[in-house]
């Protein structure tokens, strides 16, 4: 990291170039945008999963998003944790999300915005460091991203065809 007003730059190992954190926030921006925009257009009417993006797509869209942010050398590690209430009146909670060293990168933690015991969480992206709402969850795993950015599991067709609709999307706003 760098002090003063300079952009930190994120490094995180020796497979992964240099970038501030706001070109990073930059790109997970437009992938975002082309998700919301691909759902809000019927693109994933089809689609069981990501027809309700955000809720319950965060695994798939952080693998989708790694792929992506690997185009550009960025080169992530896949987080999953798990909420567990201190009640236990509510079963338990997964989520997962990207990693580039301390720094989460986040483009689903919206579907928690009825959720008050994961503080009404609204933001549709998050690129930064740990956060209240990401330290409630216990990480169970965290692995290399790019396995994941190679659709190795069992929804590997829909998950590239996941990727090819949201590129269309993203290659339209490149034309704006």
């Amino acid at each position: 990291m760098s002090s003063g007003n300079q952009t930190p730059i994120l490094e995180d190992n020796d497979n992964t170039a240099s970038f501030s954190q706001e070109s990073i926030r930059r790109l997970v921006i437009r992938f975002r945008k082309a998700i919301d925009s691909a759902r809000d257009d019927g693109a994933f009417s089809n689609d069981q999963t990501f027809n309700r993006f955000p809720r319950a797509c965060c695994g798939s869209a952080s693998e989708l998003l790694a792929k992506y942010l690997a185009e550009y050398n960025i080169h992530t590690q896949y987080v999953c944790g798990t909420y567990y209430p201190t009640d236990f009146k509510e079963g338990s909670q997964s989520h997962a999300w990207l990693q580039v060293g301390e720094v989460i990168i986040d483009i689903t933690g919206d579907q928690f915005k009825f959720c008050p015991e994961i503080f009404s969480y609204n933001l549709p992206i998050y690129v930064g460091e740990i956060d209240q709402m990401h330290n409630l969850f216990e990480a169970s795993y965290k692995e290399e991203a790019i396995l994941y950015s190679q659709f190795l599991g069992v929804d590997r067709e829909i998950q590239e065809n996941r990727y090819k609709i949201i590129k269309l999307y993203l290659e339209a706003d490149n034309d704006k």
